[in-house]
């Protein structure tokens, strides 16, 4: 994609997250997206249907970058690091906070919530080769990407002077060498 038009879509979803910051989703209007990214209205639907599709985009961005996190981590070795992955996964959670406040923390209606533990059950269950009916290691899968996704979704709620980022990356490690 050109960098004119990364740049663009770029600005239009900050636009919207900003507003989101101030109002509810539905108050959020496209006039008021395009004058705030100084863009036409035109070049707004060339990219979304919606306001409401700009949210859904930078949600489904934001697991494909979960997932892709998870695809590196087993690139890498042939067993997970746990200690890497919670680095990897805690730091990405603390560089897009506002993000994955919005979409995953206790504000959130759960409808990311519940694609983002599919996507990472998927990936595991694809990485890891789990047969469907070894139900052990769904449940287990289960637990773990839920696990992960509240305890994240929770130390965002502290301030970082409360709870470190690499306090919460020794005790995610800690939590998910027990399994």
């Amino acid at each position: 994609m050109d960098r004119r038009i990364k740049k663009t879509r770029y600005a239009m979803q900050q636009v919207v997250l900003d507003k989101l910051s101030k109002k509810e989703l539905s108050k959020i209007t496209v006039t008021e997206v395009i004058q705030a990214a100084d863009c036409s209205r035109s070049t707004f639907y060339l990219h979304f249907k919606d306001v409401f599709d700009v949210y859904e985009q930078l949600g489904e961005e934001l697991i494909s970058d979960v997932v892709r996190l998870l695809e590196e981590s087993y690139q890498e070795i042939q067993a997970v690091d746990y200690t890497a992955l919670s680095q990897q996964i805690v730091t990405f959670a603390a560089e897009k906070r506002d993000l994955v406040k919005l979409f995953f923390g206790e504000q959130a209606d759960g409808t990311m919530v519940n694609k983002l533990d599919k996507a990472i059950f998927e990936e595991v269950a694809r990485e890891e080769q789990l047969a469907s009916n070894d139900l052990y290691s769904v449940a287990e899968i289960t637990f773990i990407a839920a696990g992960i996704i509240h305890v994240l979704s929770r130390w965002l709620t502290f301030d970082e002077a409360t709870w470190h980022q690499e306090t919460m990356m020794t005790d995610l490690t800690r939590i998910l060498e027990k399994f």
